[in-house]
């Protein structure tokens, strides 16, 4: 086994956070206004970065179910990167880390 590919960490939602997507100011500033709401971030994200997602599906619900994955999604990755972190147990509340 090739030993570099060992030693990689792969997050997870790396793929919906890319810097191809995001301006890592512009999802801090982001997260700073929205703090410390969880969904209002995910639902401000989906409407910035996800609002035209799956716009060719026939099926909405489905499509609307895929734009709220992909924002929960980085949201996760941006707990992943330690830029945000929980501050209840539910996971519901967040703040920007230090």
């Amino acid at each position: 086994m090739n030993r570099n590919k060992s030693n990689k960490i792969r997050f997870t939602y790396g793929d919906q956070f890319q810097p191809e997507k995001f301006s890592l100011l512009e999802i801090i500033r982001l997260c700073e206004s929205c703090q410390p709401d969880r969904n209002r971030l995910e639902q401000e994200i989906l409407d910035r970065y996800f609002i035209k997602h799956s716009g060719g599906s026939s099926d909405s619900v489905l499509a609307n179910d895929n734009k709220r994955k992909l924002a929960m999604n980085c949201f996760l990755s941006l707990r992943a990167y330690q830029l945000i972190q929980n501050t209840n147990d539910a996971g519901s509340k967040y703040q920007l880390t230090d």
